[in-house]
């Protein structure tokens, strides 16, 4: 398990390198030059605060192990009778990772739907019309947030949205 902690750790802080590359490539528009904020600021804060977490992990893995209780011993028996959490994680990022690569193709909205309604079935099991509903909900929200009230620039599909 330490190994696996371990490689999970670097692997999150390749990723949240990359993210602050990324962001700090973002377009820095007139109007946040007033205030020292642009679009890049926020995602850089989540990806700093990903690799503070993944280091903190990274370094957890080479402290010795804590005694095991009576009490501790339910806690491991819950998580082999459900297996199906590991993958859930798993597919949690991979639906992440499909949705960041079709964004600057389909635009934030269609993207983010896709990703929402499925992870909404596969991880949520939710109902197909539920999921559909809180797919267009969430992502139209966030859209107003952030392109309407706040003016970032999100990516634009070929709809125009």
């Amino acid at each position: 398990m330490k190994i696996a902690d371990r490689i999970s750790s670097i692997l999150l802080i390749v990723l949240s390198g990359l993210w602050i590359y990324w962001a700090r490539q973002l377009p820095y528009p007139k109007f946040a030059q007033v205030s020292n904020m642009g679009p890049g600021d926020f995602p850089t804060i989540i990806a700093v605060m990903l690799a503070i977490f993944a280091v903190w992990q990274f370094v957890d893995t080479f402290r010795p192990p804590v005694a095991k209780t009576a009490a501790d011993s339910g806690k491991e028996a819950e998580r082999l009778e459900n297996p199906k959490a590991g993958r859930d994680i798993i597919t949690g990022f991979g639906l992440f990772t499909i949705m960041l690569a079709i964004m600057p193709f389909a635009g934030f909205s269609l993207a983010a739907s896709i990703f929402v309604c499925l992870f909404l079935l596969l991880i949520g099991r939710y109902q197909f019309y539920w999921a559909g509903l809180i797919a267009v909900a969430i992502p139209s929200l966030l859209w107003f947030i952030f392109a309407y009230l706040l003016t970032v620039p999100l990516p634009k599909g070929p709809w125009g949205f």
